[in-house]
């Protein structure tokens, strides 16, 4: 992390901490998702899950796949999600099928396409179209996002 010189001194964690609100203040996709983690977690920062899921959508619309694949298994699994991992959000399956179409836009079709069918499975038609509708409307709304999708490392 730019500005961090030795990240094993002690103050280094406040250090980092610092350098990823920097970032995530100028709209960085990477820092806003590391910021929700942290959230998260309660390391280092106050244990905030409302800040959190602001900042994950923030990454999510900054293009992070992650981000964007964080949230869609939020919405379909709601506080069934590991506490590490959750973001304190109720099931929604018609947003995590959002989510879900906005990935395999965005070509992340490792995972996204068997997803999207499993979820469908489970959806009314009414409830697929409409969760089509919106992620058509947020691509629409985020064209910077998708053409500059942060993939995941495979």
């Amino acid at each position: 992390m730019q500005g961090v010189a030795d990240p094993d001194a002690p103050d280094a964690p406040v250090a980092i901490v610092d350098a990823v609100k920097r970032l995530s203040s100028q709209g960085n996709g990477k820092a806003l998702f590391s910021l929700a983690a942290l959230e998260m977690s309660g390391y280092c920062v106050e244990r905030d899950l409302g800040s959190a899921l602001r900042h994950m959508t923030a990454s999510a619309e900054a293009g992070d796949q992650s981000a964007q694949r964080f949230l869609a298994v939020n919405y379909e699994r709601g506080k069934k999600v590991a506490i590490t991992q959750s973001l304190g959000v109720d099931a929604d399956p018609v947003q995590a099928l959002m989510w879900f179409f906005i990935l395999e836009a965005g070509k992340e079709l490792q995972y996204a396409p068997k997803d999207i069918e499993r979820l469908k499975a489970s959806l009314t038609p009414e409830q697929v179209l409409s969760a089509r509708t919106r992620a058509d409307d947020w691509i629409a709304a985020h064209p910077a996002a998708m053409a500059e999708a942060i993939r995941p490392p495979r």
